[in-house]
């Protein structure tokens, strides 16, 4: 298995709207194939 990291920099007054936006990506995130899961 390989594990993943990312580091993500997000300005504190844009984290709302980042949240929001990564909730509307999890769907594409979920249907890959080899995709087990993930959170932040």
């Amino acid at each position: 298995m390989i594990t993943e990291i990312a580091v993500l920099n997000i300005k504190k007054d844009e984290s709302k709207m980042f949240e929001i936006a990564f909730d509307k990506a999890s769907p594409i995130i979920n249907s890959m194939k080899v995709y087990i899961e993930h959170e932040l």
